[in-house]
């Protein structure tokens, strides 16, 4: 960020992102994730000006990826284990790389086939690399998913399901 105008000895910063200008990331750190406040002021070209008098505020959100969930043995025999992997990455705005997202509770969730909707089976936590790594019961032919809610500072994903079939 840098200081846009001073007047009146108050700085004033303004700080723009282009959705579209693949450079504006670069200026991030991951500090910067959380709560902004955004105040507006217009100036006139006579130097008059005008302060908007309320504050908003925006979430500014490091964005997170799920792998593609990854169900084996496939097919898998009715009532034996099934092995539920995947890995929970977010973006490092200091080193701009995503990294794994250690100690956070991801969502396996599963849906019979035939079914429209998912239900969440058990609460996993991420190593200290990421990884998800549990065992299921496989009772139902059906899909699998990982299902990160998000944080503060971090986007929620949902990541791609793995159908798993009965032999």
């Amino acid at each position: 960020m840098h200081p846009a105008l001073v007047h009146d000895d108050e700085v004033h910063w303004k700080y723009t992102l282009d959705a579209n200008d693949t450079d504006d990331y670069a200026d991030l750190n991951n500090s910067n994730a959380g709560t902004w406040h955004l105040d507006a002021e217009a100036a006139a070209n006579d130097h008059d000006f005008y302060t908007l008098d309320t504050s908003k505020s925006v979430k500014v959100k490091r964005y997170a990826k799920l792998t593609a969930t990854q169900a084996s043995p496939e097919p898998v025999v009715k009532g034996r284990t099934l092995t539920v992997t995947g890995t929970l990455t977010r973006a490092n705005w200091n080193t701009n790389v995503y990294a794994g997202y250690s100690a956070q509770r991801v969502a396996l969730q599963f849906k019979k086939s035939g079914a429209s909707t998912y239900s969440t089976v058990k609460t996993v936590t991420t190593d200290s690399t990421g990884k998800l790594k549990t065992t299921v019961t496989a009772n139902s032919a059906g899909t699998w998913r990982w299902k990160f809610a998000g944080t503060s500072t971090t986007s929620a994903v949902t990541a791609t399901g793995d159908s798993a079939a009965l032999k």
